[in-house]
């Protein structure tokens, strides 16, 4: 019995006290909403933050623009005209032009592949010497010239023309090809035996005289 009374009496102390609790809690809920409503009369309506913005209309404003660039284009002035210089021709060219070029007869002397000139003796015919005492150039010295030794061993054989301008001293002035041989080495074998011949200067009634000839260089091998 006295285990049932004990029992009973913590039941009993357990509701009492969940009661008060519960009134606990309800009287702080009403006292939350008193305090509300009293800040809510004492403080008023809340208005809500609207911004204002103030516009100041601008009238009669002057607006200034930038001053306008003006660019300057340079006149562009035309090259000048090149005059090219006429060439000058000096006495001797002009005597040498204006006299007919005879042509060079030889004989070719074969010697071991190389064309040797002979005895050659004056230049020109007789109507060469006819015009007005004219005595044109005469050799005094005319080495052959070097056949080329792949042009030899390739058994090739071709003729070319050589001209020369004769001064009054006997020069040698210029030296140029008038037929080649097709052949690049032969016509510069052909040209060095040109600038290393000499000569007595042409005369006209016993004055020396420029005069331009021509030389044919004969490259041949004999075939046996």
């Amino acid at each position: 019995m006295a285990n049932e009374d004990k029992s009973g009496g913590r039941l009993f102390d357990a509701k009492a006290k969940r009661g008060l609790f519960l009134q606990a809690l309800l009287l702080s809920i009403l006292c939350c909403q008193v305090v509300v409503l009293g800040m809510s009369n004492f403080v008023g309506p809340v208005q809500p933050f609207v911004l204002q913005r103030n516009v100041q209309q601008l009238e009669n404003i002057e607006v200034i623009k930038p001053p306008s660039k003006t660019i300057q284009i340079p006149e562009v002035k035309p090259p000048p005209k090149l005059v090219q210089a006429a060439p000058e021709i000096s006495e001797d060219e002009e005597a040498a032009e204006t006299i007919d070029i005879p042509t060079f007869e030889h004989v070719v002397v074969e010697d071991s592949g190389h064309s040797v000139f002979s005895d050659l003796g004056p230049i020109g015919g007789d109507d060469v010497g006819e015009e007005r005492g004219l005595t044109p150039p005469e050799k005094i010295s005319a080495p052959e010239p070097v056949y080329p030794p792949m042009l030899k061993e390739a058994g090739w054989s071709g003729s070319c023309s050589i001209g020369l301008y004769i001064d009054e001293a006997g020069n040698i002035g210029k030296v140029w090809v008038i037929r080649s041989t097709g052949k690049p080495e032969a016509d510069q074998a052909a040209i060095e035996a040109a600038w290393a011949s000499q000569w007595r200067p042409a005369t006209q009634n016993g004055v020396p005289i420029a005069k331009k000839i021509s030389i044919t260089y004969e490259f041949e091998i004999d075939v046996y």
